[in-house]
């Protein structure tokens, strides 16, 4: 963990380089239990600029969870492009509860840099050092598809008996399809409907039969 802890005394001007890799466990909330970040990577540069520290870098990682269709256990990978800016908890005009997680300020906290992003949002950082671990767990989320699948083309479950349909597909399966050849009749129903239209036309058919035979 302490490869995500970085002393602000440490960030001199040529700028301070990360390079951890560690076990999702240090960096998941306790509280995340679907969802389970295996191992993460964390690489980059912290430079200081006024009283902001600004961070650029990437992250990957590989996160274990069960397939959104088939409940079957899978992992994805996620890499992705970061920029974080942080401040101490204790610099002008940074409204922030000492007690309080890590938490995200906008412009609107009043911290004011030359050259720096009035729209970039704030990192709250205490105790003399900058933990990367929050922002790389938000980051890691954010990488993640809206939906989790154990493969693009999963079948998912049989809505009727629960059989894993990547496996084969279940009897449930060829009755509905069994069912629905039989329903789909086409216009072959109206012969119910109207048995006397259907006999006419039959009638008119046999009687053209016979006249392209007699010429």
């Amino acid at each position: 963990m302490d490869g995500l802890r970085v002393p602000l005394s440490s960030i001199t001007a040529e700028g301070f380089s990360v390079d951890s890799e560690i076990a999702g466990e240090h960096v998941q909330p306790p509280e995340v239990e679907d969802l389970v970040l295996v191992r993460a990577r964390v690489w980059g540069v912290l430079t200081r600029a006024g009283a902001r520290y600004l961070f650029r870098g990437h992250i990957l990682g590989v996160f274990a969870f069960a397939c959104d269709r088939c409940l079957e256990p899978a992992q994805a990978s996620f890499e992705t492009e970061v920029a974080w800016t942080f401040a101490q908890s204790d610099d002008a005009g940074l409204r922030h509860d000492a007690e309080a997680s890590p938490a995200v300020h906008d412009e609107d906290d009043g911290i004011e840099e030359d050259g720096a992003d009035d729209d970039t949002d704030i990192i709250v950082c205490h105790g003399g050092q900058i933990d990367l671990a929050p922002a790389l767990w938000e980051e890691a989320l954010l990488a993640l598809p809206s939906k989790l699948l154990c493969r693009s083309d999963c079948a998912g479950l049989c809505t009727q008996c629960g059989a894993n349909l990547n496996i084969a597909p279940c009897a449930c399966s060829r009755a509905e399809e069994i069912e629905d050849n039989k329903g789909n009749k086409g216009f072959a129903g109206l012969a119910d409907l109207f048995p006397d239209l259907c006999q006419d036309h039959v009638e008119e058919d046999e009687r053209a039969s016979t006249k392209e035979k007699d010429q």
